[in-house]
């Protein structure tokens, strides 16, 4: 894993695969949410990678920071695809 960030309330722990992906496992179920997180490209650019992975207080949101200068910001509870907010340069953690 290149990032492992535990939620606000400790019930779930959101890992950053080397494959792109984020993994979000709860440990009140015991299992991972399905399906992963993807870190698609933006722009055209190669897939990145997530290096650093944070909460916010609610536990309602995970960002994701990566190597292609993008900031990402989901809800892995709810499907949808994440918000990604350009950073200019590449971010490895948060």
């Amino acid at each position: 894993a290149l990032g492992l960030a535990w939620s606000p309330d400790g019930n779930s722990l959101a890992a950053a695969s080397t494959r792109g992906e984020i993994l979000v496992w709860r440990k009140s179920a015991g299992t991972w949410l399905s399906p992963a997180l993807r870190i698609d490209p933006v722009d055209g650019k190669a897939r990145a990678s997530a290096g650093g992975l944070a909460w916010s207080p609610s536990g309602m949101t995970l960002a994701a920071c990566d190597n292609d200068g993008y900031l990402r910001l989901w809800n892995p509870f709810a499907t949808g695809a994440p918000l990604a907010v350009s950073t200019r340069a590449a971010v490895p953690a948060l």
